[in-house]
């Protein structure tokens, strides 16, 4: 613009000085040389101007690259970004910052307070507060844990807020980054509730628990005892933790504790020992368990006790040696012979007999150890004896014979009892022989052979009784291990079941957690959703709940079966008194149902129960209890050998139970079954000792002659069987309501 002034203003002197100027044609020569010159001039002024203009759109280019490569960066970070002017007004923030403030983008962030955006009051303020004291200080503030709400949810930040400065050095802005940490809360916080729950298990566990930190030079020093140790002991925690073993249990005794550390430091895993500690001024035995843990390195950096009191089962062992010493004795110095044999898959091999054998037969026990009966006694006597071990093992029960063997020349007539050692599986596994010398009985026996039958007769006595003994123990033993069982396994169902409901709670609220997450973050990342596909998210969530559910049925299943064993064992109830007599019937038909249920090889057997509206009556529980086992064991088995003899008639095998009160006195109970029947020339026999059909290693013949006594000597009833061939049987037991 000055140019073209300037061109106009020598125009104008031009046209002013026009009539005194030279020539026209001079002049115009003159003028145009000077428009060329001034012409010239602009050009270069033009170019110049050009290059200033493409200089200055460069910059600005670049500039603009450098703001969206800075911002670019900032919204790939995974921190949170933001920054404000003096009076704490967003001048900007990474694209993270404006999704979790609602703003959408960066740009729409500029202007706005705290207060504009979606977090709570309280939050603003504390917000505000921090930026104020940042900028008013000129000191930044690091790692600031601040609780923050966004999208309805609450969640935590990690933030730092540092004071932004201009050329001068004044602050007019502040900083702010933040990391979203609501993960690793929630990691802590469930850690802290582990940690409690670890602390309750640590101090209401009723074993003594105790941790021993292994220090870098090799040292042992307790840091932790719980309340049972406490108790244990008498020593409180004050008292232990920090000390070292030989510090807490004194020199002897600690070294010995220190040696049991060191080897659990040098297997590197759980050992188990005894070991006996004096507290309250007496020696308690204890079985310890010491379990090593582990850093990340490997190195053992703690071990924890767990310690049960076993004083009691080494007394108990105690005693028992007392015992063995006893019976050795016995044995040693009987001055009857007794020998044992040891059965081996149907052959026998001696494992020793007392000196009053050695004396009797001049064979050393040690000659004869781990021999057969026919490389101890020759062919002929070791064929005899075979004889009467085989017989034993057929009728599963002691047996006793007379046998006339040569030894040093002279021939014995001896008494022979061996009587069936059988494991806890029912299976004989041993035979203990006790021989009595009967040789001057048998010399006399024309004079006394009516005391010959009488000493017969009694000795079948005591064999019956020996058995009656022997079938009360076992069933009193089978009691106390139903008990013992049904209360072991009662304690940890309950807690299972118990805490079935919170972990069904629980689970729901994951789940839930679950479907707010796929609702509010529709569009996951790859990760999750391979990891969603590769176990089957919704099939999971469907199949827990089932999972959940069966595991309950299954609890309350095990739990019903706890109480019918608790209720047929009968522990609590071994003197007379009054009971339901259903509750009995009901515990043996469970006890059974393994048997009653389907198998492969036939079908379900049918119970019906035609129960009548009873009083309690007053009995032995346990032994009736017995009762119902035998008769209906028995009536099981007729059934399944009904179905395999008439398998082509398909029949429905069923067992009937049915109960009457009679004359407001008696009480009736009826067990019946569809079965084969039972042939008159067996059912005279039913209730004798020792009278079986079953084969050989079935049954003994006791049960029914057991259940006889028990109804007619123990609670003055009857127990009577009504049965034709094909037609199945009935066995009726009657007994009084009230026993005198």
């Amino acid at each position: 613009m000055q140019e073209d002034n300037n061109i106009n203003e020598s125009v104008s002197k031009l046209e002013v000085l026009s009539n005194n100027c030279p020539p026209r044609q001079q002049l115009n020569e003159e003028l145009e040389a000077r428009v060329e010159e001034r012409t010239a001039e602009l050009n270069g002024v033009v170019v110049e101007l050009k290059e200033e203009v493409k200089k200055r759109i460069e910059i600005e280019n670049k500039l603009r690259f450098s703001e969206q490569f800075l911002q670019l960066a900032m919204d790939n970070i995974p921190q949170l970004i933001f920054w404000k002017d003096r009076n704490s007004l967003y001048l900007g923030c990474n694209q993270k910052f404006a999704s979790i403030a609602g703003v959408g983008l960066p740009e729409n962030i500029i202007g706005k307070t705290d207060y504009d955006l979606p977090w709570k009051k309280e939050e603003t303020e504390w917000y505000r507060e921090c930026d104020r004291r940042v900028m008013e200080s000129g000191v930044a503030e690091l790692h600031i844990i601040e609780k923050n709400t966004a999208d309805g949810k609450e969640g935590w930040l990690d933030t730092n807020k540092i004071p932004l400065r201009d050329a001068q050095g004044n602050v007019v802005g502040i900083l702010g980054t933040a990391e979203d940490i609501s993960d690793r809360k929630r990691v802590e916080t469930q850690l802290q509730q582990q940690k409690e729950f670890l602390r309750t298990v640590f101090d209401g566990s009723e074993n003594p628990i105790f941790v021993v930190d292994v220090l870098e030079d090799g040292e042992f020093c307790h840091v932790a005892y719980n309340s049972a140790a406490e108790r244990a002991t008498g020593m409180i925690r004050a008292e232990v933790i920090g000390k070292t073993p030989e510090q807490l249990h004194g020199a002897v005794t600690g070294a010995t504790v220190r040696r049991n550390f060191v080897n659990c430091q040098e297997a590197a895993k759980s050992i188990s020992y005894e070991e006996c500690l004096t507290f309250f001024g007496k020696e308690i035995w204890w079985l310890t368990t010491i379990n090593p843990l582990k850093d990340s390195e490997g190195r053992i950096y703690r071990l924890v006790g767990t310690t049960f009191n076993i004083s009691d089962r080494k007394r108990a062992e105690a005693t028992l040696l007392e015992q063995e010493q006893f019976l050795r004795s016995v044995y040693d110095g009987s001055e009857n012979s007794l020998f044992v044999v040891d059965v081996l898959e149907n052959d026998f091999h001696y494992a020793g007999w007392n000196p009053a054998t050695e004396r009797n037969t001049g064979l050393l026990s040690t000659q004869i150890v781990g021999k057969t009966p026919e490389e101890s006694l020759g062919e002929v006597q070791g064929a005899i004896v075979r004889q009467q071990y085989l017989k034993c093992l057929q009728a599963n029960a002691p047996y006793t014979s007379e046998e006339c063997h040569t030894f040093l020349g002279k021939g014995l007539w001896s008494l022979v009892t061996i009587n069936p050692l059988k494991n806890s599986e029912g299976k004989i596994y041993r035979l203990v022989g006790t021989v009595f010398d009967i040789t001057e009985r048998k010399q006399t026996e024309i004079q006394l052979k009516q005391q010959a039958q009488d000493l017969e007769k009694t000795l079948q006595e005591l064999q019956r009784t020996q058995m009656q003994l022997i079938q009360s123990e076992k069933m009193s033993s089978l009691g106390q291990v139903l008990a013992g069982v049904a209360h072991e396994i009662n304690n940890p169902v309950n807690f299972i079941f118990g805490n079935l409901t919170y972990a069904n709670d629980y689970i729901e609220d994951l789940l839930k957690l679950v479907q707010l997450y796929e609702q509010h973050y529709g569009d996951p990342i790859p990760e999750i959703q391979e990891f969603a596909e590769d176990i089957d998210l919704n099939f999971l969530i469907q199949d827990l709940r089932k999972l959940l559910k069966s595991m309950k049925v299954g609890a309350q299943r095990i739990r019903e079966i706890v109480l019918s064993l608790r209720t047929f064992s009968r522990m609590d109830e071994a003197e007379m008194k009054e009971v339901d007599i259903h509750e009995g019937l009901d515990s043996t038909l469970m006890i059974l149902e393994h048997r009653i249920k389907a198998k492969p090889d036939r079908i379900a057997i049918q119970v019906i129960k035609e129960y009548a509206n009873l009083p309690l009556v007053e009995c032995y529980a346990g032994q009736l209890n017995q009762v119902f086992m035998n008769i209906l064991a028995n009536a099981i088995d007729a059934l399944e050998e009904s179905l395999v003899n008439e398998s082509e008639k398909l029949i429905t095998p069923q067992i009937r139970i049915f109960t009457e009160l009679l004359e407001s006195d008696r009480v009736k109970i009826s067990i019946a079954d569809n079965g084969l029947g039972i042939p008159s020339a067996i059912k005279d026999r039913l209730f004798d000792p020792f009278f079986t059909t079953k084969a050989i290693g079935k049954g003994t013949g006791m049960g029914l002659s057991i259940s006889y006594q028990i109804i007619s000597d123990r609670h003055g009833g009857s127990l009577e069987c009504i049965s034709q061939p094909g037609a199945g049987a009935e066995f009726m037991i009657t007994i009084p309501l009230y026993q005198e």
